[in-house]
């Protein structure tokens, strides 16, 4: 809606707030099957401010009392006899047994894929971590301690002997959660066992601190406030390591509801709102996207994220990104549940060939964001598309596609060819993608692009025989910037 890039001229002071706007995701500890802790990880804010330059405010503020849950911190803890400050941690290769590794952590927030914290010494499965500390309630009142854990880990209270405050197990749901009242300034010792069996694995203890429905209040007001002062917001939400794991599935897509209600009130109150997301899958967005000018998707993108983020949102860079999956509406409509592909430790494939958009053009139902779909700064139109055909044995049709960029911005497209079987015997997609490439134009730049299509492009797999078959006949070639955005078409015969 024209929001995007954001002008530094036009835009003064901008509001950055969101739980993944000062995250981390790519340190030690915080998971990924290759283990390496970037060098010097940019985090969305950092990247966000270099990018602003020195003649932009950047203000932001905690959003921890309306998110929930957060992490307990070193900040959060007494110093430990030894003057050091966190979680002392023991390792063990068996439980009661003598540690075989100790340290000292900041948080207890892990994520271990096929890794451990120490693999020569725990490998990696079945190990035991007992983590110590002494927490300092900021005020007195109720409290919400909540441990999340695969495979299983117990919340204990240590001046009661260990008495058990939560027990959570991955089988039954692995969360659980444990109401404690604590008094300012009085340390409360608490201690964390943890059991890992095998697989993939992660530890996570977080609060929630008292305050109730007054400390919410006061910090959407704060966050109404400064969102009306600003010139332009910046949300950055999405999922972390501990949802977006290889180790287990997520029980559904649902956008976290306490983003959910802050997106909103940020929309409410300044409609220069841009939500940043950071995950690793989709998730649904019907609940707040129509009040949302502009969504920046960035995946988990390494130690620069926040540079690219910065980058892009400045239009220092012109995003040319595309989706390389259909992006549902909802878990319900995706083609392995609609036709009831998994039950219970049983996988079926009974959607077919009808995966992805194939099966979104059979049911003629509309995604969230189509196949191929990305968004540029810059306008794109498709003047001509020409189809030569050729005795070349393995390329026999090639699309000549004239691409003009007709925006005001240097950018890049997809072309994308996709073919359609007119008359085919056996049941076919409606169209299946069969070419694409990638193609940078300066403004008013006009260039023919040249598509060669593989034959397997014009055949279907017969079953009956286990082989590829091709049937002489009609075929249709459509070209355009996205599975749903094919701006010209073409029939042929072979």
């Amino acid at each position: 809606e024209g929001l995007l890039p954001l002008d530094r001229k036009q835009c003064k002071k901008i509001l950055v707030v969101g739980p993944n706007a000062a995250a981390f995701f790519c340190g030690g500890g915080l998971g990924g099957s290759s283990w390496v802790s970037a060098l010097d990880e940019v985090t969305a804010l950092r990247g966000i401010r270099e990018a602003a330059g020195s003649g932009v405010d950047i203000a932001t503020f905690s959003l921890d009392t309306l998110m929930g849950f957060r992490p307990i911190t070193a900040d959060d803890l007494v110093p430990n006899p030894d003057g050091s400050r966190g979680f002392k941690a023991e390792y063990r290769k068996h439980p009661g047994g003598a540690p075989v590794y100790t340290d000292v952590v900041e948080r207890i927030d892990f994520v271990w894929e096929m890794r451990s914290p120490d693999l020569s010494k725990l490998g990696t499965d079945h190990f035991y971590v007992k983590y110590l500390a002494r927490i300092n309630p900021p005020v007195s009142g109720l409290y919400t301690l909540q441990i999340r854990a695969d495979d299983k880990a117990r919340l204990g209270y240590l001046a009661a002997g260990g008495a058990p405050l939560a027990f959570c197990d991955i089988a039954s749901g692995g969360e659980a959660v444990a109401s404690v009242t604590l008094q300012k300034g009085k340390p409360y010792t608490v201690c964390v066992d943890y059991e890992e069996t095998e697989g993939d694995a992660f530890c996570q203890l977080n609060w929630a601190l008292p305050g109730g429905d007054l400390a919410v209040d006061q910090t959407m007001e704060h966050l109404r406030v400064a969102a009306e002062k600003a010139d332009a917001v910046i949300f950055v939400g999405g999922q972390n390591h501990a949802q977006d794991t290889e180790g287990y599935d997520r029980p559904n897509m649902k956008f976290p509801p306490a983003q959910v209600r802050i997106i909103k009130a940020l929309a409410a109150e300044n409609p220069n709102t841009v939500v940043v997301l950071i995950n690793g899958s989709p998730m649904e967005l019907g609940e707040w996207i129509g009040d949302i000018p502009a969504v920046l998707e960035s995946w988990y993108n390494g130690e620069s994220a926040g540079t690219a983020i910065g980058q892009v949102l400045f239009g220092t860079v012109n995003p040319s990104g595309r989706l390389p999956f259909t992006w549902p509406n909802n878990l319900e409509e995706t083609p392995a549940h609609a036709v009831g592909t998994q039950t219970v430790g049983e996988v079926n494939y009974n959607e077919g060939i009808f995966v992805g958009y194939r099966y979104y053009d059979q049911q003629n139902l509309a995604p969230q964001f189509a196949f191929g779909h990305g968004l540029s700064y810059t306008d794109f139109d498709y003047r001509k598309m020409e189809l030569e055909i050729s005795g070349d044995a393995g390329f026999p049709v090639t699309a000549v596609v004239t691409l003009e960029n007709s925006g005001q911005r240097i950018g890049k497209e997809v072309v994308q060819v996709y073919v359609s079987d007119m008359e085919s015997s056996v049941e076919q997609p409606v169209k299946d993608l069969a070419g694409f490439v990638k193609v940078e134009l300066k403004p008013g730049e006009v260039r023919v692009v040249q598509i060669p299509l593989n034959w397997r492009a014009f055949q279907f797999f017969d079953v009956n025989s286990g082989a590829w078959d091709f049937e002489p006949g009609g075929f249709e070639i459509s070209v355009g910037g996205a599975s749903d955005a094919l701006h010209l078409k073409r029939k042929i015969e072979l």
